[in-house]
């Protein structure tokens, strides 16, 4: 199990080496479509058990929890620090390496409420969360934003990274990783990695599997 710029160029490499070394192994690749991220049930790849090892991007184990024909799983995480700093370098290149970070959106939206309540974030936290974003938002606004928790702002997290220090520019880039913002299709991703990476974590702890957490 990996995620965006967590993990995915390792397990690549490790699939293509696996195979390599046991031209019997059969590899597989899961990638939950964006408007199905938080699917109800498994997709096929995992219940069909047609591969030996597979490898699945950004999952959303709140939802489709049971890995039925695989007992080992290997879980790669990122501290939340590390992440948001490399995050904050790699959305403020220029020109912007994606497009979606260009377009307005209302950065402190939560998007997946299940995942804040998986992770254990709660309602208490999920508004602290809220309310930090917010600050960081309308402060980079002059202090013209009085309703934004009430949806009343959108930015660009492009240009937000660009106006803010850069202290409050990686604070306002963790705190996305939490919330996901509101982006639609095909540009939302349910929810950010941080949170996703918790409640997964937690998930497959209670799961009864081997579970192997590498930082």
């Amino acid at each position: 199990v990996n995620y965006h710029k967590t993990g995915a160029a390792l397990v690549l490499e490790l699939m293509r080496l696996l195979h390599d070394y046991n031209s019997g192994i059969t590899p597989g690749h899961v990638a939950q479509a964006f408007r199905q991220r938080c699917a109800t049930r498994l997709p096929s790849e995992l219940t069909a058990c047609r591969a030996d090892v597979v490898r699945w991007s950004s999952p959303e184990l709140v939802c489709s929890a049971n890995l039925t024909c695989y007992t080992s799983v290997v879980h790669l995480l990122r501290d939340p620090a590390r992440w948001a700093i490399s995050a904050y370098d790699f959305h403020r290149k220029s020109p912007p390496t994606e497009e979606w970070v260009t377009k307005s959106q209302d950065l402190c939206a939560p998007s997946q409420a299940q995942l804040y309540a998986e992770s254990l974030l709660g309602d208490d936290g999920l508004a602290a969360a809220r309310r930090a974003c917010a600050a960081l938002v309308n402060g980079a606004a002059g202090g013209v934003f009085s309703g934004l928790l009430g949806g009343g702002s959108r930015r660009s997290l492009y240009d937000l990274l660009h106006t803010l220090p850069e202290r409050d520019g990686i604070r306002l880039m963790a705190l996305f990783g939490v919330l996901g913002g509101d982006r639609l299709p095909p540009d939302s991703f349910g929810g950010g990695d941080l949170v996703r990476m918790a409640a997964n974590a937690r998930r497959l702890r209670a799961g009864g599997r081997r579970v192997f957490n590498l930082w």
